[in-house]
Parts: C-alpha cells; structure tokens; sequence
C-alpha cells in the first residue's frame, strides 16, 4: 500500500489469505473551492464534505464489501471515533492516517502486516 501523505512511497505490505481490502480517503479526489479543499466523503448529517481528521483509513474485513463501508466509516467519524468503532468489530482491523501523518494502527492489524 502507498503512503497517503507522499503517494511516491511505500507504506506497508499487507498479507492476507481470505477477506477483502478497501481504503477510503480525502487525499486523492478533492479540488480546491472559493480557497478551501473539498473532497468526496460526504457527511450524510449536513450533505457537505465530512469535516474529519482521517486523510486515509484501509480496513480488512471478511469481504471488500464489509471493507468498503468499514472505511466510509472510519474516514467519516474521524479517527478515535472511528477506531472506538473498529475495535467493537472482532472480524475488522484497520490502518488509520490523520491529516497530520501520523498512522494509527487497530490491535487486529498486526495479524496482516508483513514484516
């Protein structure tokens, strides 16, 4: 997987036998509107782009449909809230990149990364 914050680089090696993988972010479809970014992560609860600390979130998850909406999830909460989320779902583990770089990992992800 490449890193959100400089897309040049690798991040992390993921290995998994079964299960699907999704990422969802605000890093790559947003454009810059009247001077402020906008992305496509819709706030359901006010129709506008979700105002959330979470540039990327990558969860595992039994399929990639589960996947999917596990990281709409996380990139729509924001990261502690999202990951507070996360760990109520045992089948789930997740990578979670704030605005600011810094990564936050789900206790579940050290099962799937390669090292």
């Amino acid at each position: 997987m490449l890193n959100p914050v400089q897309p040049d680089q690798h991040f992390e090696t993921l290995k998994i036998e079964r299960g699907g993988v999704a990422t969802s972010g605000k890093d790559y479809r947003r454009w810059l509107r009247d001077g402020k970014w906008q992305h496509h992560l819709i706030d359901p609860r006010t129709g506008l782009p979700a105002q959330t600390d979470v540039l990327s979130a990558t969860v595992i998850a039994p399929t990639a449909f589960e996947a999917e909406v596990a990281a709409k999830v996380i990139a729509l909460s924001g990261s502690e809230q999202g990951l507070a989320w996360l760990e109520e779902q045992p089948d789930y583990a997740a990578i979670i990149v704030r605005e600011a770089g810094q990564a936050v990992y789900s206790p579940q992800m050290n099962n799937y990364l390669w090292r």
